[in-house]
């Protein structure tokens, strides 16, 4: 096997292989040796047949292993012999190539970056501990109070504010033609909650039961149905009804057994919804010390990325934020590869691995937030190979925020409920 190098220009890659006629004899006699041992055909017995027979009739069949197994082969060596990392699968590029010629291709990759090694106790990372206090809890309390109270129809004369739920049928036109998916009876519509198209909720705000509205909004650039996207569109909007929150329910035995979880009295209830606060809490304090911790790698890692990774986490950067100044979107993007790619040379250097259990565990963690289908989305993550693949890169990332949080410098720091809404 001949390997010239052809490119080598920051991290872009590209070699030249030739591969003898000699060694591709040798990978195709192997693999017809492999199918004559267990080979049936007419007039012979299993296993029997002579191997000219044998190759005459599946020589075209392994072909195919053959030059992926040498191109396998090349790019290992490839990698190995000038210690490199790839950063992508190698595009490859054949040249013309006939039964008996010597195999030609090119192999162009990018690698990874040169990272460098990084003082992690040089840095000090803020840590948030969200202190609730006797109000903050009360407050908690209110607002489930508020939540949990029935809705009851509004008079005539009141008109839509926000937090109401308007009961509308609607029937939506592009160009003065009805679309598909565009009507709708009896829909209950909350007012602020953003559910509808942007700017379609404020136009019902100061309306009244029985009220005819003309709804006029555009379609995102980003909407799901393709021909939909960035058309103006005009919404004719009966208002059925309008519900309002009723009475705030009394805290006494009925409310404790609405909320349930073995709630019986008041103090009861404090202490369930400091639990769960304080679960809230640390997860989002923890997200924002990732988020110091990120910025400060992200300051020592001033280095340049796979082109190819680059774009390609682009397109999903801009599919979330598709009216985004480019420059701040292909920013993103960057941070994205750079701690990726930095993430997965950490894990390999520490010997730090993912194990199936810790995967199953991952999985469990995202069907609790399903109860009653637990089962179903269980079996949903081990069968698919991409929702599998983002959870083990998931499981990858905390361990090694967590190795590093294990050397940083830690700034504790007690904070209100209030203070730390501010900083998120």
């Amino acid at each position: 096997m001949q390997i010239s190098e052809i490119e080598n220009q920051g991290l872009s890659r590209s070699y030249d292989i030739t591969v003898s006629k000699t060694q591709v004899e040798e990978e195709v006699v192997k693999e017809i040796a492999k199918i004559q041992s267990t080979a049936s055909l007419p007039g012979f017995r299993k296993g029997k047949a002579p191997i000219k027979i044998v190759r005459a009739k599946y020589e075209d069949q392994v072909m195919p292993d053959v030059v992926s197994k040498l191109v396998d082969k090349s790019f290992a060596q490839i990698c190995k012999e000038n210690n490199v990392r790839p950063a992508t699968k190698p595009d490859v590029n054949f040249k013309d190539f006939d039964k008996g010629d010597d195999l030609g291709f090119t192999l162009s990759f990018q690698i990874f970056p040169d990272f460098g090694k990084i003082d992690f106790s040089a840095f000090t990372v803020d840590k948030y501990k969200v202190v609730m206090g006797e109000d903050d809890i009360e407050k908690v309390v209110e607002d489930l109070r508020k939540n949990m109270r029935d809705l009851e129809s509004a008079d005539d004369k009141h008109k839509i504010v926000e937090g109401d739920v308007a009961v509308i049928d609607f029937v939506g036109k592009i160009d003065g033609v009805e679309f598909d998916g565009g009507t709708g009876e009896g829909h209950e519509l909350t007012i602020g909650s953003k559910q509808f198209i942007e700017g379609f909720e404020g136009q019902l705000i100061g309306h009244k039961k029985g009220d005819k509205v003309s709804v006029k909004v555009t379609f995102p650039e980003n909407y799901h149905a393709a021909d939909l996207k960035g058309k103006p569109a005009v919404f004719d909007v009966t208002i059925q009804d309008i519900k309002i929150p009723g009475e705030l329910p009394e805290v006494n035995e009925e409310f404790f057994a609405k909320i349930g979880s073995g709630i019986k009295t008041y103090e009861d209830l404090k202490e369930k919804v400091k639990q769960y606060k304080d679960r809230e809490f640390a997860g989002a304090a923890h997200s924002l010390s990732k988020k110091d911790l990120f910025d400060k790698l992200v300051d020592q890692l001033d280095n340049d990325v796979p082109e190819q990774l680059l774009k390609e986490e682009l397109e999903e950067v801009k599919k979330m934020n598709p009216a985004d100044d480019e420059e701040e979107n292909i920013k993103i993007a960057k941070r994205r590869v750079l701690l990726s790619l930095y993430f997965i040379k950490l894990s390999d250097d520490e010997h730090i691995h993912v194990n199936q259990q810790e995967i199953r565990n991952a999985i469990l963690d995202q069907a609790r937030n399903f109860p009653g289908m637990e089962m179903q989305i269980v079996e949903l993550y081990s069968k698919n190979q991409v929702f599998l693949d983002q959870i083990r890169n998931s499981v990858l990332e905390d361990k090694v925020v967590n190795h590093i949080m294990g050397k940083v410098k830690l700034n504790e720091i007690e904070i209100s409920p209030k203070e730390f809404a501010e900083k998120i």
